[in-house]
């Protein structure tokens, strides 16, 4: 069992060799006239024309789309590492992956809580996450956080200013009506001098 394990896995090596050389060789395929006119995308469709030169295959055309192209059967729909790709959504599934043979996918609906929680375990199981960098998404998240933190504190050192700024208003106001009470009250003293004086 062990030694076919192992040539099962040395065979999907050597295929995996042989689809990048067939990707390199592989001609890029653009749809008719997409070159040259612009409403028209470049993603492939068949070209359907009477008088189309592509569809005949002529030399000096773009290539028609055609199974010789296809990658080996073995490794057909395999990640680059050669394992088969597992879309994943909560952790409780990753108890059902053959780490050996599958690698997960996370969703891109899973938010950032669940995310953490899931690279977390598949590190405890040993198993790969092939659509992310399992370490570079923990720091930006820890960045994320720190950010966060430092806006909050800007905010409320924002709300306490306006606070701290009304109550030195609300001292200057007093002190205004305070002097403004004391003019008063020395007008009426000078007054009272006066007629004093007066009689």
């Amino acid at each position: 069992m062990a030694s076919e394990k192992k040539q099962g896995k040395q065979e999907r090596e050597f295929h995996l060799k042989i689809r990048e050389l067939l990707k390199k060789k592989r001609p890029e395929f653009r749809r008719q006239c997409s070159h040259k006119i612009k409403s028209v995308k470049a993603n492939w469709r068949y070209p359907e024309g009477i008088h189309s030169k592509i569809r005949e295959r002529r030399a000096g055309h773009i290539h028609v789309v055609e199974t010789g192209y296809r990658s080996p059967r073995s490794v057909r729909g395999l990640h680059n590492s050669g394992l088969s790709m597992v879309m994943i959504s909560n952790s409780k599934e990753l108890e059902k992956i053959n780490r050996e043979e599958e690698g997960i996918i996370i969703s891109k609906n899973v938010g950032m809580k669940k995310k953490l929680q899931i690279i977390e375990e598949a590190r405890k199981k040993n198993i790969m996450i092939l659509n992310l960098d399992a370490d570079a998404y923990i720091k930006k998240v820890e960045e994320k956080k720190k950010e966060k933190e430092l806006q909050k504190k800007e905010k409320k050192e924002e709300k306490a200013k306006p606070k701290e700024a009304k109550k030195k208003e609300e001292k200057k106001e007093e002190v205004k009506e305070e002097t403004e009470e004391g003019k008063k009250e020395r007008e009426k003293r000078e007054i009272e001098k006066v007629l004093i004086t007066k009689t």
